[in-house]
């Protein structure tokens, strides 16, 4: 008689010891970042061609891009964002991880080399199997104030209700019709034209239009599709040095900007 015994683990278990390491992460997760101030959703794709391993991330915000390293070794998991993707100028973001069970657990650091913790889970397929059915709308604006909004930058309050639609109030260093900081990404197109007339030695006034965008890739900065603004000035100034300048804008969403600075516009 012969008896045969057959063991396991469920479906994590291989047979032999050729298991690809890649394996437990490759695919789609949806990440959260752990702050001090707040949390963050990312999103993460783990790719394995030919033996290498390639890893594309949603940051704190921007698109998805492909990340410069990923690697995975005694069982974890790590990939680099770089610090110029994640607005820090003391080095890159680097993300040290784990799964455990059906999630990704790990550790990176913050711009003062605090401690920053992440969790992700598997992103859904997003298959359909059938035509969709929408639910019932949600509101995110009442149409009368920002109640319920958080503002990431508290200082400024950048943003208005006027009679019933939300605007930015602008007075931007750029584009000087729109806030400061309204448009980020990886590379920038700016255009910038002023008539200046002069009053007297001390001084001029100026005719300005202001144009441009950003995008992630230097080949998406073509002419479609610009902000704009355009305005009227004064600058004060000594015979060699600006001693300031005061502009009013108005964009092309209708918004209008003052705009007090020490520094020439360009």
């Amino acid at each position: 008689m012969t008896l045969l015994l057959a063991g396991g683990s469920g479906p994590a278990a291989v047979a032999g010891g050729n298991a690809d390491p890649a394996a437990p992460y490759i695919g789609r997760w949806d990440l959260t970042l752990h702050t001090p101030a707040r949390d963050y959703s990312s999103w993460l794709d783990i790719q394995e061609n030919a033996g290498r391993l390639r890893a594309r991330m949603v940051g704190r915000w921007g698109q998805a891009r492909w990340l410069p390293q990923a690697a995975i070794a005694n069982g974890r998991i790590s990939f680099v964002s770089p610090g110029n993707e994640e607005g820090r100028a003391n080095g890159d973001m680097v993300f040290d991880g784990e799964r455990f069970g059906d999630e990704l657990a790990g550790t990176t650091s913050g711009p003062a080399g605090e401690a920053w913790t992440w969790r992700g889970e598997r992103a859904p397929a997003l298959r359909r199997a059938h035509i969709p059915r929408r639910g019932d709308p949600i509101q995110l604006f009442n149409g009368t104030d920002i109640a319920g909004w958080t503002m990431t930058n508290t200082a400024a309050q950048p943003w208005r209700v006027v009679d019933g639609t939300l605007v930015s109030s602008g007075g931007g260093t750029d584009l000087r019709g729109f806030s400061s900081w309204r448009f980020r990404d990886r590379d920038s197109l700016l255009l910038q034209a002023e008539w200046r007339i002069m009053v007297n030695r001390y001084l001029d006034t100026a005719f300005f239009y202001d144009a441009g965008k950003v995008a992630s890739r230097v080949a998406d900065l073509d002419l479609h599709r610009l902000k704009s603004d355009y305005g009227f000035g004064a600058r004060f100034h000594a015979p060699f040095v600006n001693l300031l300048r005061i502009d009013v804008a108005r964009s092309n969403e209708r918004n209008l900007a003052l705009v007090i600075n020490s520094t020439a516009a360009f």
